[in-house]
């Protein structure tokens, strides 16, 4: 179901909506939307943004108020039939460090790069989440919101998570901080 409209409250929660006559659905601190599609693809060099590209469009409504929207390019497909598509969706997102992984800030300090935050994804009601694989239907798990490689190059960046441009990532971790109730809608 998309939303016909988003807006900035100052209520952190349901209840607190529902006690000042405020209509609407509470859906966390931040919003992140992907508008993606099955067709999605890297351009001739490796980013979202070469000759070719086909991205998702991913608007983030971020926890600094009520004009804290940006639109940014990302990728809701892997690259590889190897790995799993996350299904179209609502999830709940929340900061959790990708230790093991180059795109987390303790998998890229064992590297010697650059660190970066990134966020996990859980369903709404704790079941395991879903995707398909060559047409099967999966039980994914470590699946979390992160960054292509800082370059904007995704040839490696993602075997099933959702990403963003690496090259814009420091402006997304600004709009999502260290939150721990992100909204996370997924569509194609």
């Amino acid at each position: 179901m998309k939303y016909k409209y988003l807006r900035w409250t100052d209520y952190k929660n349901q209840k607190q909506m529902d006690d000042n006559n405020l209509k609407g659905k509470y859906l966390g601190e931040a919003v992140v939307v992907f508008n993606g599609s099955l067709d999605e693809k890297l351009g001739e060099d490796g980013t979202l943004t070469g000759e070719g590209a086909n991205p998702a469009k991913v608007t983030i409504y971020g926890i600094n108020g009520a004009d804290d929207i940006r639109t940014y390019l990302g990728m809701t497909t892997p690259k590889s039939d190897a790995y799993s598509t996350l299904n179209a969706g609502e999830y709940q997102a929340y900061y959790q460090d990708m230790a093991k992984s180059r795109y987390g800030i303790a998998g890229a300090k064992a590297k010697g790069i650059e660190t970066a935050f990134t966020y996990q994804l859980k369903t709404l009601d704790g079941t395991p989440l879903r995707g398909t694989r060559n047409g099967e239907d999966v039980t994914m798990g470590g699946v979390f919101f992160h960054r292509t490689d800082w370059d904007g190059t995704a040839r490696n960046s993602s075997k099933g998570c959702p990403i963003g441009d690496g090259r814009q990532w420091r402006s997304v971790e600004t709009q999502l901080g260290r939150s721990l109730d992100i909204r996370f809608r997924l569509y194609r």
